[in-house]
């Protein structure tokens, strides 16, 4: 199973005394970050205790106040966080950006950031797209084929996929994820983007897939000027149920941009077939 949570920590090939330094500050208010992310989602949320699942003492109750108020006790709590959240360089010429999404609560940082990336890759850059359960949603789609970039997306085969086995109806979802590629490439073929557009699925004898990036190429570039690094799986529960985090991480340092490359680049070499 492969992942890529080396790349957040490229300090081993600084090359000056002052990097390793500024390196060290910046990880730790990214960390900072995510501590104080998680916190504030703590004090919302019920917990776990010897006694069941119960509302904090301190805190305001899911259970009992209506949706509206929750959503806006939420946002007040989160939305500060993530309006504060972009770090500053991380290495010469490195920065990291933490994007949120709690869709619920009506935080949609992620999503709009992706789209973006999506709508505004120029003319000839490439973006290379890995994800575990394959299913795009339909504005993703719709910015994938409105889009001037080539996309390359590595997902599970029904035979990698986590669900394969399972009892009941989880049994079929290998074969959901399946019959979403193929609606999706059909989309592809009727707009006219299949030549810039290719899914391959990732199978290895006994071994499961759930690898999720993203790494963009501008035109002619051999090396990655920016990465997605985190937990969305660019889906619907990841865009609308879930609560997502990741980071963009966006370089133009040669020994960053290596690392990044050496990820994806280890994506592309392991068993895929081509999905048509």
């Amino acid at each position: 199973n492969h992942t890529q949570s080396h790349t957040t920590t490229p300090t081993d090939h600084t090359t000056t005394n002052n990097q390793p330094t500024l390196a060290c500050v910046v990880l730790s208010e990214l960390a900072g970050f995510f501590v104080s992310l998680v916190d504030s989602i703590g004090s919302f949320s019920l917990q776990q205790t010897m006694q069941g699942v119960v509302p904090r003492k301190d805190g305001p109750n899911p259970e009992t106040l209506p949706p509206a108020e929750f959503s806006s006790l939420v946002q007040q709590l989160v939305l500060p966080l993530c309006q504060s959240g972009a770090a500053g360089p991380m290495l010469d010429g490195t920065v990291a950006f933490p994007l949120i999404q709690m869709a619920p609560f009506d935080v949609h940082q992620d999503e709009r950031a992706t789209l973006e990336l999506f709508e505004q890759a120029p003319e000839g850059s490439r973006i290379y797209l890995a994800t575990g359960y394959f299913n795009l949603t339909p504005k993703y789609v719709r910015a994938v084929l409105a889009s001037k970039a080539e996309f390359h997306v590595l997902t599970a085969a029904p035979s990698a996929n986590g669900f394969l086995g399972a009892r009941g109806i989880m049994g079929h979802v290998p074969a959901a994820y399946t019959f979403l590629e193929q609606r999706f490439l059909q989309a592809m073929r009727l707009g006219k983007a299949a030549d810039r557009v290719s899914v391959h699925e990732f199978s290895r004898r006994d071994w499961t897939f759930h690898a999720k990036g993203l790494w963009l190429y501008m035109p002619g570039d051999d090396l990655p000027s920016l990465s997605m690094i985190g937990s969305p799986n660019f889906g619907h529960r990841s865009a609308h149920r879930d609560l997502e985090a990741q980071l963009a991480l966006v370089t133009n340092d040669r020994t960053v941009q290596l690392a990044l490359h050496e990820v994806e680049l280890g994506s592309r070499k392991i068993l895929t077939n081509p999905m048509t």
